[in-house]
């Protein structure tokens, strides 16, 4: 792993960010949130990250076991949808990594999405995945054995997997078939005993799955490798999110 993924710090807290962080840790039964002009609830409380969103996308991409040994190895937020998440993604294994060789999905259904790619990393190279189910346009999905070798290729090369989740449940109508690959290279990570197996993104879409279309709905995951903590790569990755929105959909 690239020492400078291990040595991230942690980012300062963002000072609204913080004080919505105090208002809700605040017991108080009559507390009054003043922080930001958004939309309310009907509880009268202002729209905001939705912390339970995150935990049933987590949950639903790498299922309840494997989220309950996550813990502190995973480092998830909302974004525009999947292509803000590829975005997301993108940019900060640019900044953190530094890679000088990056693999992009050809075909692809997200062709301007790779063109962010090529202008960010510039050198790149055309693969046929990883889309973990009903690769688009080709719908050519990998078998589980399959997938078993590119994991260990994936170690061998030192590589850094980014996942595009956009159709969970299309390919077998079977959310947890359909996330069967991201999953095994999770448990591969976690149970990598030399951390030598590299960390994994995952840019997860509801806009197919969950008819979500105009709503702009997705979400980033971060796997780091066992012993190390996802602290800091949230933290980094809440910065360059909130440099960019307010906040999503």
């Amino acid at each position: 792993m690239d020492p400078q993924f291990l040595g991230l710090l942690v980012a300062p807290p963002d000072p609204a960010f913080g004080l919505m962080a105090a208002f809700d840790a605040d017991s108080h039964p009559k507390k009054v949130s003043l922080i930001a002009g958004a939309y309310h609830d009907e509880e009268g409380q202002p729209h905001r990250w939705l912390t339970h969103l995150i935990d049933l996308a987590r949950s639903l991409t790498f299922g309840s076991d494997i989220t309950n040994r996550l813990s502190s190895n995973v480092a998830s937020l909302q974004t525009v949808s999947g292509t803000g998440a590829n975005h997301l993604a993108a940019a900060f294994l640019s900044k953190q990594l530094q890679p000088k060789r990056v693999f992009i999905p050809g075909p692809t259904c997200r062709p301007r999405g790779n063109a962010i790619l090529r202008r960010r990393y510039g050198r790149t190279e055309r693969h046929h995945h990883p889309q973990p189910c009903a690769h688009n346009p080709t719908g050519m999905d990998l078998t589980k054995s399959q997938w078993i070798e590119v994991a260990e290729l994936v170690k061998e090369k030192h590589l850094f997997p980014v996942f595009d989740s956009a159709y969970q449940g299309f390919a077998t109508r079977d959310v947890d078939g359909d996330a069967w690959a991201i999953r095994y290279f999770s448990e591969r990570i976690l149970s990598d005993a030399d951390s030598k197996f590299p960390g994994v993104c995952v840019a997860q879409s509801f806009s197919n799955n969950f008819g979500l279309y105009g709503e702009r709905v997705g979400a980033l995951h971060l796997v780091v490798p066992r012993g190390l903590s996802a602290e800091e790569a949230k933290s980094q990755l809440t910065l360059m999110a909130r440099g960019e929105y307010w906040n999503p959909p």
